[in-house]
Order: structure tokens, then sequence, then C-alpha cells
């Protein structure tokens, strides 16, 4: 390790929120992916519309027990057995937000959004609505399949005219007359592993408003693929429905309530972006310490150079202060009773907007210390190439920056006055 900033400072360090069993599933984690994701393999998959990353990278990361950690509510022991063993050897009765943190820190080292994504970017957005309030055919359809690896699922929420704006989607669902059935016809876009989807969580205009439907890969559904500016192995794609008909059972809670579902959900989404942008963050840092320190210009080795020394120290000290303030929030979400969380949903939204800003930044600044090879794909600066391509893929999705900032003040006001009328 070039610098103990390479690493959140719970690794080398005590802190109240982790414990050994933490560092129990960051080495079976850091294991794991020495043996799946390589370096190697990274550069290797990823290509645009080539989707490398094989099928059986979920089927693996299901059966180590890694995918059903990212299903919030699985250790509430009607997702899984609570004396199930996930992957370090943690039982899901003792499992919280905290050791999910580390699964998608250290899946995040390999900083590849293509890779993060294609086994996280569907899953840990649309199976916890299914899993939370999906019929109970719905959620034997799908949930097990899921987490094992063996299917796969997508939220589909965005569309050609309505991205930040939730409410302006025009995908429509009629319920037939005998109320067996919807019908669905719209389109999505920039639905993050749609390609490979099995089930479409999918946000639709019912007659009695938004709603959430389950819509599975079957006549009618059509995708095609994207081609993004990063995160290619994600399978990014647009989603057509055709008259697509869809059981009245794979309605999820209830006609109408698909926007309090939608927002509910965007906590967890807001909070799994932050983790890798901060880890991938701190990937940039790591690169640009390593190659400062073996590389030598003028007969100097960069890293003694002041200039150096105050890029990467400005990218250090914003990394590190965003990773205290998520684990901060990580724990209110635990303890925090889920109806009262709004206030930290406003909290998630600055601190969305405040790491995506900070990886821009060490991602520029990781690419000025490296130079030409930060600009070359492969290679010892394939990383930060990578990232640097990727940085849209966390600043836009789940809000952008400023839609984000916004929220986040206003979230922080209303909790203000209602703090006042307690005193």
């Amino acid at each position: 390790m070039d610098s103990q900033y390479c690493e959140p400072s719970w690794t080398y360090s005590p802190s109240p929120y982790y414990d050994d069993s933490h560092r129990r599933v960051r080495a079976a984690m850091r294991k794991w992916m020495d043996e799946h994701i390589p370096e190697k393999k990274v550069v290797e998959w990823d290509h645009p519309l080539e989707y490398k990353v094989p099928a059986s990278l979920p089927r693996a990361a299901g059966e180590a027990g890694i995918l059903p950690t990212y299903v919030h509510g699985m250790n509430n022991g009607e997702i899984l057995d609570p004396e199930k063993e996930m992957i370090g050897g943690v039982k899901v009765k003792d499992w919280t937000q905290f050791h999910t943190f580390v699964t998608l820190d250290e899946l995040s080292r390999c900083g590849s959004a293509g890779v993060v994504w294609n086994l996280t970017g569907g899953l840990s957005i649309g199976l916890p609505p299914v899993a939370a309030y999906g019929t109970e055919a719905l959620k034997k359809k799908t949930i097990h399949p899921c987490i094992m690896g063996e299917k796969r699922i997508c939220l589909a929420i965005t569309e050609p005219g309505a991205g930040s704006d939730v409410q302006n989607i025009q995908t429509t669902a009629k319920l037939s007359e005998d109320g067996t059935y919807y019908t669905v016809n719209g389109i999505k876009k920039w639905i993050t592993n749609g390609v490979f989807a099995d089930f479409f969580t999918t946000a639709v205009r019912t007659e009695n408003g938004i709603s959430l439907l389950c819509i599975e890969r079957t006549e009618g559904v059509t995708t095609k693929p994207m081609e993004m500016m990063g995160g290619w192995g994600s399978g990014t794609t647009f989603v057509e429905f055709d008259d697509v008909k869809v059981p009245a059972e794979n309605l999820i809670g209830e006609e109408g309530f698909g926007l309090m579902l939608i927002f509910m959900n965007f906590n967890l989404e807001r909070w799994g972006t932050i983790v890798s942008a901060i880890r991938f963050a701190r990937v940039c840092c790591a690169e640009a310490t390593a190659f400062a320190k073996r590389r030598k210009v003028f007969g100097e080795y960069l890293i003694k150079n002041s200039a150096i020394l105050q890029k990467i120290g400005n990218c250090v000290k914003r990394v590190e202060a965003c990773q205290a303030w998520l684990d901060e929030l990580t724990y209110h979400m635990i303890k925090t009773p889920e109806n009262d969380q709004r206030w930290i949903g406003g909290a998630l939204a600055l601190l969305k907007a405040e790491s995506t800003q900070t990886l821009e930044m060490c991602a520029r600044e990781a690419a000025q210390v490296m130079g030409g090879i930060s600009f070359t794909h492969g290679g010892a600066g394939s990383k930060v190439e990578r990232i640097y391509r990727e940085v849209r893929g966390f600043a836009i999705p789940a809000g952008s920056e400023e839609i984000m900032i916004n929220l986040g003040v206003k979230e922080g006001m209303k909790r203000g006055r209602k703090l006042d009328s307690k005193l």
C-alpha cells in the first residue's frame, strides 16, 4: 500500500462502526475479487456493446453469498434463513448495512462501473421493491433466482422525456375489464442491466396514478443496447413495451403508490452510488500516488514535487471527508425507523453530489499526475482512463448534482422547522 489513504481508516485503526466481522467480509471479498475479477479481466471486458462480462459471474457471486447482500431487508428473516452465512461467514441475522458497504466497497476496487453495475446495478434497486411489497407469487418467482444470479432484474423508470422529473413518465398500464392483467405501452431509456434482464421493475401510469409493475421479458418487450461513454459492461438499454400483457399479481404494492415506493428506493440507490464513487475516487488517489513514487522527471521522483503532493493531498482530504459522512449516515440508516428517514434522504442527496464531484476532481488530478498513460486504453493507466470516462455515470443517474443539492437543502430546512417545534 503506497499510502494509508489508499484504504478507509477502519481497515487499520479502531472504529465505532466496524469490527472483526467486517474485516472477515473484507478479506473474503478481496480473495473472491482476486480470483474472479482481476484487472486483466476488467480491461478485457471493457468494450462498448460487446458485453464480455461472463454470465457465470453473477452466478458465482450468488453462490459466494455476495449478491443477496445488495437486497435491502434481506436480514429481516423473510427473504433468507437468519442462520444462513453470507460471504465472510457472517450470518444473515448479524448482517447490517455496514457489511453491505464492505462488499460494495471491495467490489468497487476494480475501478470499473461496468463490472460493478453488471453485478449490482439492477439487482440492488430493482429487487427491493418486489421483496418488500410484491405479492407472494411474485416474490417466489423473482427473489431466489435473482439473488443466486440465475435470473436478472432491473429498475425501469427513466424515459426519453422523464429523468429527474419522475412524475412526467408516459408509459401506461391499462387494467383489463376482468381485472386479471395490465396492458403496458411505452419506452424506457438508460436502463441499467436492461440488456440481460428477465424482470423489469417498471414505473407506469395507471388509472389511479403512478404505479410499479414487475414486467417479465415476454412477447412485446424489446431491448435495444445503448452505446454509452462508460460503464460498458452494465448492459444499459432502451426498453420498449408494446401491448405487453402483465398479470395483475405483478403489481408491486397498490395502484397509485408507485411514486412513494420509487422515492423510498432512491435512498438505497444513492447510497450505493456514494459508496462506489468514494472508492473510485480513492482508487484514483492510489493510482496517482503509486505512479508518482516510481516515475522520475528531470532526475527526481514526481512524489517529491510539491505541486504533485498538493494535487494528491487536496483529493485525499475530500475523499476522507466523504467517507466520514457516509459512515455517519449509514449508522443513521440502521438506527432510524424507516418512517422517519426522510431527513436522511436529504443528507444522502447532498453527499451524493459531493461524492461525485469529489470523484470528478480525483479522476482529473490523477490523470494530470499520470500524464499520457491515463489517456491510454489498457496498460498502467487503465483504471484512471476508465474511471475518467465513467464520472458522468455517477453524477447524473439517481438524481443530477443540481437536483441533489436543491433537495438536500430543502429537506434540511424542513427538518429544522420540525426540530424547532419540539423545543
